[in-house]
């Protein structure tokens, strides 16, 4: 991961260096979510919302859930429920069952984060795991069968 971090870190550097304004968008957050996988919550907090206040919209879903990975991470459950519901309905708006499917799960996690019950935490791992059944994600599969496992 380190290795991935430090090209994103040269990355976002040259881009703002040489002002390719397209690029800062999308190595901030790409960065950003690398910085989640590793555990540096504050940077990928940061990098995610510089992002995300950008008129590039590009995986605008894919980053707003990245974003609100981060906040449960962090144990901010608000926050990382408003930013997946956010990204939901960005994901389902355009068609982008992938994403759907990778909101579903982090809305389940954040569920079971909250002790709502297993039922209605039950009914998002299910959903998430439907859909990337039907589209062939194997590793979104393991870690619904993972966070049903768990309730």
């Amino acid at each position: 991961m380190d290795g991935a971090i430090t090209g994103l870190e040269q990355s976002l550097g040259l881009a703002r260096a040489w002002d390719i304004a397209v690029w800062v968008p999308i190595v901030s957050a790409e960065l950003g979510g690398a910085c989640v996988l590793a555990g540096r919550l504050p940077e990928a907090i940061r990098l995610l919302e510089e992002a995300l206040i950008t008129p590039w919209k590009v995986d605008l879903s894919i980053w707003t859930s990245w974003l609100g990975e981060a906040h449960l991470r962090a144990g901010r459950l608000d926050e990382a429920t408003g930013l997946a519901l956010r990204a939901l309905e960005l994901s389902r708006a355009h068609g982008q069952r992938g994403n759907e499917a990778h909101m579903c799960r982090l809305l389940g996690e954040i569920a079971s984060r909250r002790e709502e019950g297993a039922a209605p935490t039950d009914d998002l791992y299910r959903q998430s795991l439907t859909l990337a059944t039907e589209l062939g994600m194997r590793p979104l599969v393991a870690h619904c069968h993972r966070g049903l496992g768990t309730l």
